[in-house]
């Protein structure tokens, strides 16, 4: 195969295929993120005629590439925003049109998409994911209908019921631990424990249980640098973004 890569694209100039590795954060760990790497650069990052574009959520692939065995390998990582909802609502259409069967009609459009992906902070994945437990539930409870405004209005009831039973789930969280979950919110749902003082907190010890009590209602999951145990990212789940759709009075930004 090399051989083959290399008479394709006998330089760099002339090109090559782009491979992908995404969802580096399921590793859990930079330090897992980081061995992977290290054990694919002779065998498939330095291929010619391949180009990788590694993805990964929660800062790994920027403490996995920091590693001296992938300097010059690796390029600088770019953070990649969410794409607009205007261009989130057009994905949508797009899908519908690409996988429409004859006359069939999808019980979600794209004013109830844009609903859901806002409610969840703009992530696609998440946001498809609720779209079709949505339609599953629409389905079984003989709810489908063909009207769109009576589509998005059984969306937005179906979307804070879910709300509301999510943060019926989170008993075990207490006001201190709320406090840092709004204030987490409020900083655009990412930061580092060492941040505490940002939290109204004077040591990291002093937050880490209401952030323990958080991590246990799925609210927030963090990622930790294996290389150096304090650097640790903190960031609201999708279902933490659901319940803060409930308790910012269903309000959506």
């Amino acid at each position: 195969m090399k051989g083959w890569l290399q008479e394709c694209f006998p330089s760099r100039a002339a090109g090559g295929f782009i491979c992908v590795i995404d969802n580096l954060e399921l590793l859990e760990t930079s330090r897992g993120a980081r061995e992977l790497l290290e054990a694919i650069r002779d065998e498939l990052l330095n291929i010619s005629g391949l180009r990788w574009v590694l993805c990964g959520a929660r800062g790994i692939v920027r403490s996995s590439a920091s590693s001296p065995r992938l300097q010059g390998v690796l390029a600088e990582p770019i953070d990649i925003k969410p794409i607009d909802d205007v261009s989130a609502e057009k994905a949508l259409l797009k899908r519908i049109e690409v996988y429409s069967m004859g006359e069939a009609k999808a019980p979600v459009e794209a004013e109830g998409f844009g609903h859901i992906y806002r409610i969840g902070n703009r992530n696609l994945r998440n946001a498809l994911k609720y779209c079709e437990d949505f339609s599953l539930w629409a389905y079984l409870e003989g709810n489908l209908t063909e009207d769109s405004q009576d589509k998005l209005k059984l969306i937005e009831a179906w979307m804070a019921e879910t709300a509301d039973r999510y943060e019926q789930d989170t008993s075990g969280v207490g006001n201190r631990a709320w406090r840092v979950f709004d204030d987490l919110i409020a900083q655009g749902g990412a930061a580092s424990p060492s941040e505490y003082e940002q939290f109204g907190y004077e040591t990291q010890q002093a937050m880490r249980p209401q952030l323990k009590l958080l991590e246990d209602a799925n609210l927030i999951e963090s990622a930790i640098d294996e290389s150096d145990k304090r650097r640790r990212t903190i960031v609201v789940t999708s279902r933490g973004w659901i319940v803060n759709y409930k308790r910012s009075g269903f309000e959506v930004s």
